[in-house]
């Protein structure tokens, strides 16, 4: 996986998910299903890093469409989500907050930042995209 950076869209996996997935959707439903991966797996189950990372740019995603976006968010991103007012219910912040706390509790992407003893800024960065989720 290409990272450079730890927030959402700072790796390879989210930027391909947002590119091949997100760009020509005109609905919620792309990333109801990337939250959809991580909320529907088995409750002790392992998440993958592609799964993680889909759904932690979703829900940077979801975050700035509530008008909360990362301060830094990618261009590219924040004029795809200016560009496309989709409808965000409770529902899907509620999922998007249940994915991302699944993501930092127990996955492979936790694993992986925890190996190069750089997670407390992961970490941080999630925390902040919770905060910004809840209303």
């Amino acid at each position: 996986m290409g990272t450079w950076g730890h927030t959402a869209f700072e790796n390879d996996q989210a930027l391909d998910w947002f590119s091949n997935e997100l760009e020509h959707s005109a609905d919620n439903s792309t990333l109801a299903s990337a939250f959809e991966a991580i909320v529907s797996a088995d409750a002790n189950g392992y998440i993958d890093t592609d799964e993680a990372c889909s759904a932690l740019a979703a829900a940077e995603i979801v975050a700035a469409m509530i008008g909360r976006p990362l301060e830094n968010l990618n261009p590219t991103i924040a004029d795809w989500v200016a560009r496309h007012p989709i409808e965000i219910d409770d529902g899907l912040i509620a999922a998007a907050i249940q994915a991302v706390t699944r993501v930092a509790a127990n996955s492979e992407l936790r694993d992986l930042w925890e190996e190069g003893d750089t997670s407390g800024p992961w970490g941080a960065s999630n925390a902040d995209l919770l905060r910004r989720l809840s209303r």
